[in-house]
This record gives structure tokens, sequence and C-alpha cells, in this order.
């Protein structure tokens, strides 16, 4: 079965899409249970953005990687034809 290119990049978008709400929602966790804990609202900030920027990290590593895997060959005719083979006399004759 070929890939569907339009369906891969929806695909492709929305898990971006999702990571980047997961990523604030981590981020805002975070923040929020520093305050909790008793730090300072700015250093809590400073600890939801580590977080976030780690994970942004994490995110463009794991598409590097899938982005540099070579594509499978789909047979689309780039290659030159391969020459007929002679028949043999047991095949049957297709015309």
């Amino acid at each position: 079965m070929a890939r569907q290119p339009v369906l891969v990049s929806t695909v492709l978008v929305l898990l971006i899409l999702a990571a980047g709400l997961a990523d604030m929602c981590a981020m805002a966790g975070v923040a929020k249970l520093a305050v909790a804990a008793g730090l300072q609202a700015s250093f809590a900030g400073v600890l939801g953005s580590v977080v976030s920027v780690s994970l942004a990290g994490v995110a463009v590593f794991v598409l590097r990687r899938l982005a540099r895997k070579p594509p499978v060959s789909e047979g689309t005719g780039a290659t030159e034809p391969s020459p007929p083979t002679d028949r043999h006399e047991n095949q049957p004759d297709c015309a």
C-alpha cells in the first residue's frame, strides 16, 4: 500500500499541536506545584520554562530522527525499465 502524503502530513501536524498543548499544560502544572511548595512565583515560572524547553527539545529530536529515515520505494517508475526476458516454450501466449 502506498503512503498517502496528505494523511501523513495531517497526522504529523496534529501530533505537533498535541505535543505543544501538552507542553503548555506541563509548564503550568510545574509552576503551580512549585508555588504550592513555597517557591516564589518568579522561580516557579523559570522552572516551568525549563520543563517546557526540555520537552520541546525532545520533540525536535524525535522529529529529526523520523525525518532522517529514507523513504520506502513505492515503485513510481523512476528507474529504467528492465529489458523483456526471452519467453520459454512452456509459458502460454498472452496475446
